[in-house]
């Protein structure tokens, strides 16, 4: 009895070692207990378009035997699994004859099972095409062409292939790449553009912010409604002063001077316009005229003079404080006086600023004017990734001086970026780089592909749709999105741009991801 206790983990364990160490297909191990033959050796392919990848696994072809191709469909763009969609593999023989196998919908996500039973033998050229359901466009197919294949007269025929086996092959499944964001991407020789080092300066644009100051002294009521962050409308009231009795008696002076100078403007304006009429009939000399025409201007430029006085000011609460107002649309970034607080005639009470755009002012060495030629964009260096901005999309070159400033000994460049989406603060201050026009042509990949371990700079290169390896790379100059491969890497090879740190864990632990391949 403790003899049979002790057999059943271990016999439970071995099976279960078994089913993760040999990466076996269910249509595979179906078709050995129905078949009276030795399991051949599946073909395994990895094919890209631009469009799509496929990963397909099939076992060699034999006249008249059934041959399930395993094809793993994953689109480029998102790099998820494609599930509505019909799935067509053919043999396409010398000679002209062509035989096709298809199916429509999958059993597990992305993953679709056509069966080709060959009905001649020979050499023929494979292809697998899939045609997508495409969201309110038409169909569109795309088609894989794979190579030529021998199709066998007998199982005899198919012979073994020895295989050798790759010990730094790390193994990641279709299964667990599309359940996490993953990508990867071809390292190619690219234009690295040269940069700069370099501070910048994050500014509110000049003509985007305002200083909410006081017309006159006295107590500051700031509006309920306003805090630091709310956001205002030109015109809105944000707040109250409630002045000196003196000061009242000012403000009442100068309407009632208001509406002594709109009398005035309408008499001038009759006058004139009588005397018109009159010089128009010879009944007036043309000195007279011109005199009351004069007199009319003047009213009107003693009117705008007061109204300007006015602007923006109106009764507070109970007739009994001066409003003051927004002149644009944007938010409070800051209140610097508070309901209670007494102010002096221009004090600063609170600032508003439109911070949807921003600029970022950067100042160049001026050894490093003539290297730099004219700046495309900038990158703003952060504990936490950094953040790139360039002229071909989020940024626009505002100014580049051509001087060099006598006591920084430096350029300035300034340039604008939109804000809606990034929330960057005004007033911040980055390590930075500025990029130049000037580049030199690099093999290059995606900075995301780096991954530092214990020191070293590593990559994953992709040799198959579920085999990858590590590589360890010597780095070279960076712009805002690549990074130079001085070695390790060859153009032309595809390397893991997004997923790379969970490919890594998966290759040091593979239980912690869920490593399995049920089919």
């Amino acid at each position: 009895m403790s003899k049979l206790f002790i057999l059943i983990p271990i016999l439970v364990l071995f099976l279960g070692c078994d089913e993760y160490l040999h990466h076996k297909h269910e249509d595979q191990s179906d078709k050995s207990k129905h078949n009276e033959h030795v399991e051949m050796e599946p073909i395994a392919l990895t094919h890209y378009t631009d469009k799509t990848e496929l990963f397909v696994e099939f076992e060699p072809f034999v006249l008249n035997e059934p041959s399930t191709f395993l094809a793993h469909f994953t689109t480029i763009s998102d790099f998820k699994p494609i599930d509505k969609a019909k799935v067509e593999a053919c043999l396409d023989y010398i000679g002209g004859k062509k035989e096709c196998f298809s199916i429509d919908g999958v059993k597990t996500s992305g993953i679709f099972r056509p069966v080709a039973i060959p009905k001649q033998t020979g050499k023929a050229e494979l292809s697998i095409s899939i045609e997508m359901e495409e969201e309110e466009e038409e169909e569109e197919t795309v088609t894989h062409r794979l190579g030529s294949f021998n199709v066998h007269a007998s199982l005899k025929d198919v012979g073994h292939v020895e295989h050798e086996e790759n010990a730094t092959e790390i193994s990641y499944l279709k299964e667990q790449q599309w359940k996490v964001d993953f990508a990867t991407e071809l390292a190619s020789k690219r234009p690295l553009h040269y940069a700069t080092p370099s501070f910048v300066e994050v500014q509110i644009p000049s003509n985007a912010k305002q200083f909410v100051s006081a017309p006159v002294s006295g107590v500051v009521i700031v509006a309920s409604h306003i805090t630091t962050g709310s956001s205002v409308k030109a015109g809105d009231k944000v707040a109250y002063i409630i002045p000196s009795l003196a000061q009242s008696e000012d403000i009442a002076t100068l309407q009632f001077e208001l509406t002594k100078a709109e009398a005035e403007l309408k008499l001038t304006k009759n006058e004139s316009e009588r005397l018109q009429k009159l010089y128009t009939q010879d009944a007036v000399p043309l000195k007279r005229l011109e005199e009351s025409q004069q007199n009319y201007e003047i009213a009107k430029a003693s009117l705008k003079k007061i109204n300007k006085k006015l602007q923006g000011l109106s009764s507070g609460k109970n007739g009994n404080g001066v409003s003051l107002k927004s002149y644009i649309d944007g938010n409070i970034i800051d209140i610097e006086a508070f309901n209670g607080t007494y102010v002096q005639e221009g004090e600063i009470i609170m600032q508003i600023a439109d911070i949807s755009k921003l600029w970022l002012k950067a100042n160049i060495s001026q050894h490093e004017v003539a290297s730099i030629g004219k700046p495309i964009g900038v990158e703003l260096l952060q504990t936490q990734g950094s953040l790139s901005f360039t002229t071909n999309n989020s940024a626009k070159l505002l100014y580049f001086s051509s001087l060099i400033d006598p006591k920084t000994r430096t350029a300035k460049v300034v340039f604008e970026i939109d804000n809606k989406n990034i929330q960057i603060k005004p007033g911040s201050r980055y390590s930075a780089k500025v990029y130049s026009d000037k580049s030199r042509e690099v093999v290059a990949i995606a900075k995301s592909s780096i991954i530092s371990d214990n020191g070293e700079n590593v990559v994953f290169v992709q040799n198959g749709g579920e085999s990858f390896e590590r590589r360890l790379v010597e780095v070279g100059d960076t712009d805002s999105m690549y990074v130079e491969i001085r070695s390790g890497i060859e153009a032309g090879e595809r390397v893991v741009t997004k997923g790379a740190y969970r490919l890594m864990l998966s290759s040091l632990a593979p239980a912690a991801v869920g490593h399995g391949h049920a089919h």
